[in-house]
């Protein structure tokens, strides 16, 4: 996750592979000096255009409590 790139696919596609790789929403933005926000717009980027994410990554970042959690993701 070191090499960065500039175009915005290409980048969208860096935050993509970092993420499957297990690597965190906040270790990908402070990696590429961005905030979690602008790494969470990539990663709907990339389910937008039907690539697959690992899931379970989000949870700790939602502000929704535990029940609604699992009602919006059933």
């Amino acid at each position: 996750m070191s090499q960065h790139t500039t175009t915005e696919s290409g980048r969208t596609e860096e935050v993509a592979e970092a993420y499957n790789a297990g690597h965190s929403v906040a270790a990908i933005a402070l990696d590429l000096g961005v905030k979690q926000h602008t790494v969470i717009n990539h990663l709907w980027k990339t389910v937008q255009a039907g690539q697959p994410l690992r899931p379970g990554g989000f949870r700790q970042l939602s502000q929704l409590p535990p029940q609604e959690q699992e009602r919006v993701l059933a």
